[in-house]
């Protein structure tokens, strides 16, 4: 098999797998798949990839007695967002 053919077969492979998967497993997998990748995001990169996409997810803790502390404390703000699947239930 020369590689060209092989990438060509994975390609073929990839694509059949997906077009197989319910709208919840295709949801579910690339969940993971995003949750995965962000993991190992260093947090300030994750703030801002957040902030720049769905603000609405950051609430700053806003406490004056707390000056002299630099984390950031991060809430989600919704249980689920609206294009969630029937079901969805945030774990975080």
């Amino acid at each position: 098999m020369t590689p060209e053919e092989r990438t060509e077969l994975v390609k073929d492979y990839t694509w059949a797998m997906v077009m197989d998967l319910t709208v919840d497993e295709l949801c579910t997998t690339l969940a993971e798949i995003l949750e995965d990748a962000l993991a190992d995001m260093p947090e300030e990169n994750l703030l801002k990839v957040i902030q720049d996409k769905y603000p609405e997810l950051l609430e700053d803790d806003d406490d004056d007695d707390d000056e002299e502390e630099e984390e950031t404390t991060v809430t989600v703000s919704k249980p689920a967002p609206p294009w969630a699947p029937k079901g969805f239930k945030n774990q975080r």
